[in-house]
């Protein structure tokens, strides 16, 4: 978009001020201070392969140090699970993340896949209920995942 708006001559301060006024849309890339030093990108709205790779590429923008990821299974999709948490493991596994925390039966099933220190959870309240959340700083923590699992919720923890 912003090569677009270059080709057509409009100049660079326009296009930040243009951008600056874009209003997020909720659960979408969405960054949130968080508690102990943490910014929290809530990106919870849906998942699928293409989201996974804008919601990490959208992680480097950060300079945080450490970070960590919690992840959902991949609902809806009919292909291998096998062949699609290999391709997720690898997109992740490339961003070099702290701790993954996967909410999901199908995506815990491939825990071992993920290079990070790795826990699996069933569902979201678990993982609220085991605490680990709560115990990560000066990290930035990506939620991406399914609606179906209401991970928005943790984005305050």
């Amino acid at each position: 978009l912003v090569t677009v708006l270059k080709e057509l001559g409009i100049d660079n301060e326009k296009i930040i001020e243009k951008i600056n006024a874009l209003k997020a849309v909720e659960m979408r890339l969405e960054a949130i201070e968080g508690i102990k030093n943490n910014i929290v990108i809530n990106d919870s709205f849906n998942l699928d392969l293409d989201s996974l790779k804008t919601a990490l590429q959208f992680l480097n923008e950060y300079n945080k140090p450490k970070k960590s990821l919690v992840l959902t299974d991949i609902v809806g999709v009919n292909s291998n699970s096998k062949e699609l948490y290999e391709e997720v493991s690898e997109l992740v596994n490339e961003q070099k993340f702290d701790s993954v925390f996967l909410i999901g039966d199908e995506i815990s099933k491939f825990s071992e896949l993920f290079k990070a220190k790795t826990f699996t959870f069933i569902n979201t309240q678990e993982l609220i209920e085991s605490k680990h959340l709560t115990e990560i700083e000066n990290q930035i923590i990506l939620l991406k995942g399914a609606r179906k699992f209401e991970i928005e919720r943790l984005k305050d923890l």
